[in-house]
């Protein structure tokens, strides 16, 4: 694969992280928090701000996955979401309605008003404290994105990059960068 010199160098851009816990199927109130950190970000000069896995729902959602599943593209909740993103890239997680009707983890990206692009996680985990296969399907692609802002990028969600023929098959497809948002449950006791 030859690269052209378009491709060579990174664009230079500036990346809000946004760790946020997020309320557990209350995604009018996410979204909420979403859009006032990427104001944040945008008053900060960031040209990109990105949320963990499944930012819009919360992690352990079990049976509420179906409740919060949505579609990235058209949904009213997210509308507010998507207008901002002319303004700033906005990379998060959620969960997506799959044609067959299933439910997938999901990392949305949206640019210039819409989602161009989401990335359905591949390898979600049912072992130890982990049961995501349990409650979503498994995705089958992971494909290089041209991003207004960020340049070339790949999409991941959590345990997808422990997978290295994953960042491979990205790479390959010319990402220069690539961004994997994660979210995991814990047994801790916090006081």
């Amino acid at each position: 694969m030859k690269l052209s010199s378009d491709n060579m160098f990174l664009k230079k851009s500036r990346i809000a992280l946004a760790q946020v816990g997020a309320v557990l199927g209350d995604v009018e109130k996410n979204v909420k928090h979403h859009i006032e950190l990427s104001k944040k970000a945008i008053a900060q000069g960031a040209d990109a701000i990105i949320f963990p896995e499944l930012s819009l729902t919360g992690y352990t959602l079990r049976d509420l996955n179906n409740e919060v599943a949505l579609d990235p593209a058209n949904s009213p909740l997210l509308k507010d979401l998507r207008e901002l993103s002319k303004e700033i890239t906005i990379i998060c997680g959620g969960v997506e309605r799959s044609k067959s009707g299933g439910v997938q983890n999901a990392a949305f990206v949206f640019e210039g008003g819409e989602c161009k692009h989401s990335h359905h996680k591949i390898y979600p985990p049912t072992y130890g404290i982990f049961e995501e296969e349990r409650y979503f399907l498994a995705g089958n692609n992971a494909i290089a994105y041209e991003s207004s802002k960020l340049g070339r990028i790949g999409i991941l969600v959590c345990e997808d990059l422990w997978h290295p023929s994953l960042p491979y098959m990205l790479a390959y497809q010319g990402s220069q960068m690539i961004i994997t948002i994660a979210e995991s449950p814990t047994r801790l006791a916090i006081d």
